[in-house]
């Protein structure tokens, strides 16, 4: 009784012929599925501004002028290309209109908004922790409240220690120790 692989090689060549017969207008960047495309940018930065104005002070999770510059290269770019920064700006958009929601009743739809950004965010995660973790991927964990899996990506981070970050691209030096401190904040909670 030997063990019979043709039909498993087939049905793995017919779902990688099927993936690659999706149009890219439905990936971020050629992997991700994508439930709704960003807002405009101008929108974009209107949700961070409101985003950062509820969040900072108490959970301060990115930092809001390194986020932006992220934000605008991204615009630039059309596409994001890194899941994490994708994960990391889904899930900004998606607490940024639901605090809109909450705290703005004019702005119609805008729970609905957060829910998809939401499904965008959570859509990354997968992609997330399978591949070598980094600070935005932590960051985003964080966002999406997978709180033990963030922790576990902090440990392989290094933010315990010092900052596995080169000086040169932390522009915050203090970043990592925060998001360290907010994990373990959370995780207490």
């Amino acid at each position: 009784m030997g063990c019979q692989l043709g039909p498993l090689r087939d049905s793995i060549n017919d779902s990688l012929s099927s993936k690659e017969s999706f149009p890219n207008k439905y990936f971020s960047n050629g992997r991700l599925p994508v439930f709704t495309a960003l807002p405009p940018q101008r929108e974009a930065v209107e949700v961070l501004n409101t985003f950062f104005t509820y969040t900072t002070d108490i959970f301060p999770l990115f930092h809001p002028n390194t986020f932006t510059e992220l934000l605008n290269n991204s615009y630039e770019r059309r596409r994001p290309r890194d899941p994490s920064w994708w994960a990391g700006l889904n899930i900004t958009l998606a607490i940024g209109y639901r605090y809109r929601s909450m705290h703005q009743p004019s702005q119609s739809g805008a729970r609905t908004k957060s829910n998809v950004y939401y499904k965008n965010a959570m859509a990354a995660v997968p992609e997330l922790l399978l591949r070598k973790p980094d600070l935005m991927a932590v960051q985003a964990l964080m966002g999406i409240n997978l709180l033990t899996i963030a922790m576990r990506s902090c440990a392989q981070f290094g933010i315990h220690g010092t900052c596995a970050i080169p000086r040169s691209t932390c522009r915050e030096q203090d970043q990592p120790t925060f998001i360290l401190s907010l994990g373990y904040m959370m995780e207490e909670l």
